[in-house]
């Protein structure tokens, strides 16, 4: 080539030229051809950034994403593309999300209001007149361009109607319209008695019509402690009087007052027969609350705590200022009388008391004597022993069971025990009763008495006899005549039996208590009891349970255990429950 030539070059797509034209020199072509790859500067996006590390260029197909700032939209990130003219493709503009102009009844924007608002903007508005709140409400557009803090705006109240008084004077407050203020002229007063009053407008109307009456007249009564009077606007005259009335348990000083000279007398209340405080029970409440007094028959009911009885009448009554004997609570115990040929393993002496739980070991004395019932016998919940007392047989015995009317000579107490050959001597308690039969009875080699057992006969009966876990359901009496009877009912969760010769009744019969009366005892069963069979409620979660008579109790083997073949669902027979087994 000559020199001064010049030579024109082509890229390739996807290319550019640096130069696109070269010269021949004695240095050759200048300036040297070059073809470059194309780029995409990096895009410049308002109110966005590109997702990961930024470069300053881009080659061409080079794919990248970007995000608009909070508040504006799309809120997904965007993927744009630099195509083959070095252009960004798929951009979309990252705009502010705004709030439409809130439309708000019966109220108005302060200031100007624009179609649309930004994010994050805060405007006011103010309820029209006649409508509240009176003062300014402040919103906002959050990000969800949603408006927050709005009030609506209600109708007020309808204001009370105008008022006027005769013979007196109004002064109504220009900022406490709902409240008005008056006083009377001279030789009046407001029908309260003080000197001026005021009215209240509540929901449109006032809460009382204001009235001057004359000085010498008496309005509203006054108030009684202990005591009330019927509240009327009847106006009294000078000497005029009304009666009033007191609390229970407190009585007026007179029964009318007096309206004098423009006042009334003042009304008395005096405290009446009352009993005061009702007596502390250890171990006890009382089942309703504490009162100022308590009037001529006020009662009250005590319940004592668990694991606690109650001895005595659980309601007391107040009579003639007096409470009535109140009850006691004692701890639950389960007593064992030994007889003299029966022992316990660790409790020493004829008597044996333990804790609801507590186990105790009884064996007979003596080579001839069985042991007839349990050797093991557990103390429930309820006082009572698990299983019937055992007894040791072999020696004969006379018992003589005396009633509450009657008396052994030596022997104290309602039972008697004697060998064979031994006499005791009977007698009756009473001055109407007689013994009927033979006072003096002997104990015979096959343990019966030589001749029938006498009987007390004729006379009243004293008050009736305790029962086992049963109480009267009247208030007894110390002195009842033959043919009287009285009715027991049982305590919680204990039940009364009903079939033959059991009643709820017993009947005073010639001076002695007659009938047969049975509470039917719970059954209680422990957790603990249940963990040693492998059981465990099938209803419910584990617990101890207290369940009357009659009541089945479902159970169910625990985990990894299976029945040994005892029926799951047992039923309480007067304190007895046979306990599945899983094994």
């Amino acid at each position: 080539m000559t020199w001064g030539a010049r030579r024109r070059y082509y890229c390739f797509d996807g290319y550019y030229y640096e130069e696109a034209e070269a010269t021949c020199t004695r240095d050759g072509w200048t300036p040297k051809p070059l073809c470059a790859g194309k780029i995409c500067a990096a895009p410049n996006i308002p109110n966005a950034e590109i997702v990961g590390h930024q470069r300053p260029n881009y080659s061409i197909y080079s794919r990248i994403k970007y995000k608009c700032h909070p508040g504006f939209e799309p809120e997904q990130p965007v993927e744009i593309t630099c195509n083959s003219q070095t252009e960004w493709t798929g951009i979309r503009q990252c705009t502010g999300k705004m709030c439409t102009a809130p439309n708000i009844p019966n109220a108005e924007i302060m200031g100007h209001q624009r179609p649309n608002y930004n994010i994050y903007s805060r405007i006011q508005y103010k309820c029209r007149p006649g409508f509240e709140p009176e003062q300014p409400v402040e919103i906002t557009c959050n990000s969800q361009t949603e408006w927050t803090g709005i009030r609506q705006c209600t109708a007020k109240q309808k204001l009370c109607p105008d008022l006027s008084v005769e013979n007196g004077l109004i002064h109504k407050h220009s900022s406490k319209e709902e409240e008005i203020f008056y006083t009377c002229d001279t030789g009046y007063k407001p029908f309260s008695g003080n000197w001026w009053d005021s009215v209240t407008c509540s929901k449109g109307s006032w809460s009382e019509e204001p009235q001057c009456i004359r000085e010498e007249e008496c309005g509203a009564f006054p108030s009684v402690h202990h005591g009330k009077l019927k509240k009327t606007k009847q106006i009294f005259h000078d000497g005029e009087t009304t009666a009033f009335e007191c609390d229970p348990g407190f009585i007026p000083t007179q029964r009318f007052i007096k309206c004098v000279s423009g006042t009334w007398e003042t009304p008395v209340c005096e405290a009446h027969m009352h009993c005061g405080v009702p007596p502390k029970v250890e171990n006890a409440l009382i089942t309703s609350k504490p009162e100022e007094f308590y009037g001529d028959g006020s009662s009250v009911t005590y319940v004592c705590r668990s694991s606690f009885l109650m001895n005595g009448k659980r309601t007391v009554f107040c009579h003639s200022g007096t409470w009535e004997q109140a009850p006691t609570c004692k701890e639950v115990m389960c007593v064992a009388k030994l007889t003299v040929n029966m022992r316990s393993d660790r409790y020493p002496g004829p008597e044996v008391s333990v804790r609801p739980g507590h186990t105790i070991t009884l064996s007979c004395v003596g080579k001839e004597l069985k042991l007839q019932g349990h050797s093991k016998i557990t103390c429930l919940s309820n006082g009572e022993w698990n299983v019937p007392f055992p007894k040791c047989e072999g020696e004969v015995m006379c018992v003589a069971k005396l009633t509450v009317n009657m008396r052994s000579d030596r022997h104290p107490g309602p039972e008697v025990s004697v060998r064979p050959g031994h006499t005791i001597t009977l007698s009756c308690v009473g001055k109407e009763l007689k013994l009927q039969g033979h006072s003096k009875i002997t104990c015979l080699s096959n343990g019966e008495w030589n001749v029938p057992f006498p009987k007390c006969e004729g006379g009243k009966c004293g008050p009736p006899p305790r029962v086992n876990f049963a109480d009267t359901t009247e208030i007894t009496k110390n002195e009842y005549d033959s043919g009287e009877r009285v009715e027991y009912s049982c305590f919680n969760k204990f039940t009364l039996a009903q079939s033959h010769p059991y009643s709820k009744y017993l009947t005073c019969e010639h001076g002695e208590w007659r009938g047969n009366i049975k509470c039917l005892k719970p059954c209680s069963v422990t957790v603990e009891e249940m963990d040693e069979r492998g059981i465990q409620l099938q209803w419910g979660e584990q617990r101890n349970i207290f369940s009357p008579h009659e009541d089945r109790i479902s159970f169910s083997c625990k985990r990894g255990k299976y029945s040994a073949g005892i029926d799951l669902r047992q039923m309480c027979n007067d304190g007895v429950m046979n306990l599945p087994l899983c094994e």
